[in-house]
């Protein structure tokens, strides 16, 4: 918004379109989180992540493969979906339990699938590939059912998409150099989002606007998983192929 005072008048302009944020820094929470295991994952270049609805498992993605893993809260693989997919860069679980959506980050699309791999539909997204920087990860609102869209950086924007997939939010995000993967908390209302260059893990608002940052010890995270319930944070990264495992305090 601007403001602009002519003749003793004031005169609101809005500004619609691409909503720059310029956020203040964030509260650094160094003591709050703790890491609790590591687990080697047999998986190459993991690079998406989300915990099932039940919080019993977590989906993965590759990087490399077609693929879609399911792995137990200890890294072990319990199962693996061949779907006709690349580029797949991010992944969430639909609220029935009985379709995922991923990211392909070459194609700017979202791919949605069912259980054994099927495809259901696909979703070309505005914008996912202007810049340097691609679609990294995916999360729904399970509110509203809203999805969340991260794109990595060049620029760093943060998409919003309603149920009949109409673009609600396209807003620039300048807290980190890059982000990587994103998580919504349901109990708070509030987004979690991943750095892969900063090794940050950010608390948001829905909006964008960051509230604390966490400082983490990771190389190339990719993707980030939030069990409310637990208050754990599960953490992917590409480079080890090990599934990381932090305490909120």
């Amino acid at each position: 918004m601007h403001w602009q005072i002519s003749t003793g008048i004031i005169t609101l302009t809005l500004i619609v379109g691409i909503i720059s944020c310029k956020n203040n820094a964030p509260a650094v929470e160094d003591q709050l989180l703790e890491l609790v295991d590591e687990y080697f994952i047999n998986i190459e270049e993991p690079s998406g992540l989300a915990l099932a609805n039940d919080n019993s498992s977590l989906w993965v993605v590759s990087d490399k493969h077609s693929k879609i893993y399911q792995l137990d809260l200890t890294g072990q693989t319990l199962q693996e979906i061949a779907i006709p997919g690349i580029g797949l860069e991010g992944i969430t679980v639909g609220l029935s339990g009985h379709s995922f959506w991923v990211v392909q980050e070459s194609l700017g699309e979202l791919l949605n699938v069912d259980t054994l791999g099927n495809e259901i539909q696909r979703i070309d997204i505005a914008g996912a590939k202007n810049g340097s920087g691609g679609l990294e990860g995916i999360t729904i609102n399970s509110i509203n059912n809203h999805i969340f869209l991260i794109k990595e950086k060049d620029p760093s924007i943060l998409i919003e998409l309603n149920t009949d997939f109409e673009t609600i939010l396209f807003r620039h995000l300048s807290t980190a150099t890059d982000y990587s993967g994103i998580d919504y908390d349901e109990f708070n209302n509030k987004l979690w989002l991943v750095s892969d260059q900063e090794k940050m893990i950010y608390r948001c608002e829905i909006n964008g606007a960051t509230l604390n940052s966490y400082p983490i010890h990771v190389n190339k995270a990719e993707g980030i998983a939030f069990d409310v319930v637990n208050n754990l944070i599960y953490i992917v990264s590409d480079s080890a192929e090990s599934l990381y495992i932090f305490k909120l305090k």
